[in-house]
């Protein structure tokens, strides 16, 4: 009981506080690339660690490296679909990863319209420059399912197949370096 009394009146004090001011309006500095593609710039790019992606740097991409890497998807998904080891390391040890690659690539590249785009600059451990593309489906794609702060965050959930998925394109060798898409609940 004789501690009782000291609590209350603590606890009666902090709720008696000046309240905490508002944190300033946030406000996106990032480049908008038509309705469904964004460049994050370099303050906001360390959020791919959320995809489980390690970066040591990151770096703000030129829309001119962006639209050519854009430009270039498709035909670099299916060099990946041909050579999965090439961005799953996982293909050496475990052959079954060559095969899910595949299907999950072909899914993506069947679907690729229907997908928004981030892109994040990132840099590996070794200092190569590489932009992270984060595709995830589009409201027309999800009969209206919208992430309302996707030019601002990158989006990350829990299963949905290829629907949701991120790759690394290396700038030096022009190449995909890794892949990766959801699994399913």
């Amino acid at each position: 009981m004789r501690f009782f009394l000291p609590l209350a009146i603590t606890l009666l004090a902090s709720c008696a506080s000046d309240p905490q001011p508002t944190p300033e309006p946030y406000e996106f500095i990032g480049v908008q690339l038509g309705a469904n593609r964004v460049i994050f710039p370099a303050n906001l790019a360390s959020q791919v660690r959320f995809l489980g992606y390690e970066s040591s740097d990151y770096w703000t991409p030129s829309e001119q490296e962006v639209l050519a890497l854009d430009a270039r998807l498709a035909d670099l998904l299916r060099e990946a679909m041909a050579n999965p080891a090439s961005v799953d390391p996982w293909v050496e040890k475990n052959p079954d990863s060559a095969n899910w690659i595949r299907t999950e690539t072909q899914q993506i590249v069947d679907h690729l319209p229907e997908f928004r785009r981030q892109f994040a600059g990132i840099v590996d451990g070794e200092g190569h420059k590489r932009i992270l593309v984060r595709g995830f489906p589009s409201p027309e794609a999800t009969d209206g399912f919208d992430f309302p702060r996707w030019r601002e965050e990158i989006v990350c959930v829990s299963d949905g197949g290829f629907w949701y998925w991120y790759a690394v394109y290396d700038l030096e060798t022009g190449k995909l370096v890794r892949l990766s898409s959801n699994g399913y609940a």
